[in-house]
């Protein structure tokens, strides 16, 4: 196409040899060109689509590893301020869970192999501890994780193929425990967790973190445990 100046572009003469119609109908058949290599050509490209109630109707009913409290295939997050027994309960869940019975005497568990990674206390505090609350139960337990290591995760999942892998913490794990790991208060400390519940939901392997808040005033009533699940609560099926 041959280039012309903005006075001959916008002259009378220019619009009387049909110039602009004929620029639009090359750049029309441009357009259709570089359609039919795309593939698009006819028709607007078509996506996959479900309803709401597809969605609903597919859906797998949850597969309850304590009734009503820890589901298989889903990452569940314990938070709580420091000293409010996140630890101890969660020794008492590896118990219960390992030992098929009911856990704090209520919730009814599936027995299953349990993995206890402890993060946050010294294998001498943890063996204090376990011997004070009298858990007797032979779920493993690892004290030498400074940081989690996915790769890690995935190699000792294959071998154990645990029911159950309980974390402790996030905090540390996932946090202070790793060179250039984020804070909580960072936008980017999910980026860890989004793929670690995608791993639980592929592996059919309930896995629960525990987390640290910061302690709340004295005369404060919400300084207690808070139990929620990551990325949409474990409803019933």
């Amino acid at each position: 196409m041959a280039v012309i100046s903005p006075d001959e572009l916008f002259s009378p003469h220019t619009a009387s040899q049909g110039f602009y119609s004929k620029t639009l109908q090359g750049a029309s058949k441009s357009f259709r060109a570089d359609a039919f290599i795309r593939g698009c050509l006819g028709e607007v490209q078509k996506f996959p689509i479900q309803s709401a109630r597809e969605v609903l109707e597919t859906r797998e009913a949850a597969d309850w590893l304590v009734d009503e409290f820890i589901p298989r295939g889903r990452l569940t997050l314990l938070a709580g301020a420091s000293g409010s027994g996140k630890s101890s309960l969660l020794y008492g869940l590896a118990e219960a869970v390992s030992n098929g019975s009911d856990f704090m005497g209520q919730l009814t568990t599936k027995r299953g192999k349990v993995c206890f990674i402890q993060s946050d206390e010294s294998p001498e505090n943890a063996a204090e501890k376990l011997k004070v609350m009298g858990v007797k139960a032979e779920f493993h337990l690892l004290t030498d994780w400074k940081f989690l290591d996915v790769s890690k995760l995935r190699a000792l999942q294959e071998q154990e193929h645990y029911d159950l892998i309980v974390l402790a913490s996030i905090t540390t794990l996932l946090g202070v425990g790793r060179p250039d790991g984020p804070s909580m208060n960072d936008a980017e400390f999910r980026f860890d967790l989004y793929p670690l519940n995608t791993w639980a939901s592929e592996n059919r392997v309930a896995v629960v973190m525990s987390a640290q808040l910061r302690k709340q005033s004295k005369d404060s009533t919400t300084n207690a445990i808070i139990l929620d699940s990551v990325f949409g609560a474990a409803s019933q099926g």
